[in-house]
C-alpha cells in the first residue's frame, strides 16, 4: 500500500540528509552545503535537502500518490518535509524544469496532466525525428556516434543501480544523442524539448512495468543499429520501441 502524503505530516519521519547532519542540514542548521550529481541527473546544482525533497516529491508523482492535477504549494512542502520556504521554492522550480509540474500564480503549482491527444502528439513528433535520424545514420560522424555510445553507457550505469526512476535524465540524454547523429542542431533542440515533455509519461510507464533488463536490451539493440550505421534495422527498431512505449502509455498513464 502506498504511503499517503498529507500536509503537516512528513512522508516517513525526519528527512534523511547528508551523513553527519541533522535533517540534512549543516551544524548551524542551514541548508548551505551544495552537492553535484552526475550527467543527466535533474537538480544537479541543488543543495542536498532540496535534492532529497525533490526526489521524494518526484516519486510521489510517478507512483500516483500525488495524482495528475494535484495542487502543490510552498506551504504544503514546508509542512510535509519540514523545509524552509526558500527550499520549497527551489523544489518547485526543479520539478517544473523537469516538466513534472506546472507553476501557477501565488507560489503554487499542480502536477502535470495529459490528454490522450497530447500523448499521441508527443510520440508522433518523436517518431518523425527518430525515424529521420535512423534513416540518416549511415552518414553519421564518428564523433556523433561516439557521443551516442557514451550516452548508452551512462544510461546502462544508472540502470545497473536498480532504481528505475533515477534513469530519467540518462534516458533523455540517450534519445537526444540518437537525433544528434544527424548533426542537425535544430532537430536536436526539438528532440530535447519532446523528451522533457514526455518525462512524466515515460517515468510512470517505467515505474509500473519495472523491467530493467528489457529497458536495457531495447536501448542496446537500438543504439547498436545506429553504431553499425544500418538505416533499415535502426528504423525498424525505432518504430518498434516507440510503438511499445506509446501503447504502454495509453494503458498506464491516466489521461484527462
Amino acid at each position: 500500500m502506498k504511503q499517503e502524503v498529507r500536509p503537516g505530516v512528513r512522508a516517513d519521519g525526519d528527512l534523511d540528509g547528508a551523513p553527519g547532519t541533522a535533517n540534512g542540514r549543516g551544524a548551524s542548521g542551514d541548508e548551505s552545503s551544495p552537492t553535484t550529481t552526475g550527467r543527466g541527473t535533474p537538480g544537479g546544482d541543488s543543495h542536498p535537502v532540496t535534492a532529497e525533497i525533490t526526489r521524494r516529491v518526484r516519486e510521489a508523482i510517478v507512483e500516483g500518490a500525488l495524482a495528475s492535477g494535484a495542487e502543490l504549494t510552498e506551504k504544503w512542502l514546508t509542512q510535509t518535509y519540514g523545509s524552509s520556504r526558500t527550499t520549497a521554492r527551489d523544489v518547485l522550480r526543479l520539478l517544473a524544469k523537469e516538466r513534472l509540474i506546472e507553476l501557477r500564480p501565488y507560489r503554487s503549482a499542480r502536477v502535470r496532466s495529459f490528454t490522450a491527444q497530447e500523448m499521441q502528439d508527443i510520440f508522433e513528433a518523436r517518431l518523425l525525428l527518430e525515424v529521420h535520424a535512423a534513416r540518416e545514420c549511415a552518414a553519421a560522424s564518428d564523433a556523433a556516434l561516439a557521443e551516442l555510445q557514451e550516452a548508452l553507457e551512462a544510461y546502462v550505469r544508472v540502470l545497473e543501480g536498480g532504481v528505475v526512476m533515477e534513469a530519467a535524465g540518462a534516458h533523455r540524454d540517450l534519445h537526444v544523442a540518437l537525433v544528434g547523429t544527424t548533426g542537425n542542431t535544430a532537430l536536436v533542440r526539438c528532440e530535447s524539448d519532446l523528451m522533457l515533455d514526455s518525462t512524466l509519461i515515460v517515468e510512470v510507464v517505467n515505474f509500473k512495468r519495472d523491467d530493467i533488463p528489457k529497458m536495457r536490451h531495447e536501448h542496446e539493440r537500438l543504439v547498436g543499429a545506429f553504431l553499425d550505421r544500418d538505416p533499415e534495422r535502426a528504423e525498424r527498431l525505432v518504430r518498434a520501441h516507440l510503438s511499445m512505449v506509446s501503447e504502454a502509455a495509453r494503458d498506464d498513464v491516466d489521461a484527462v
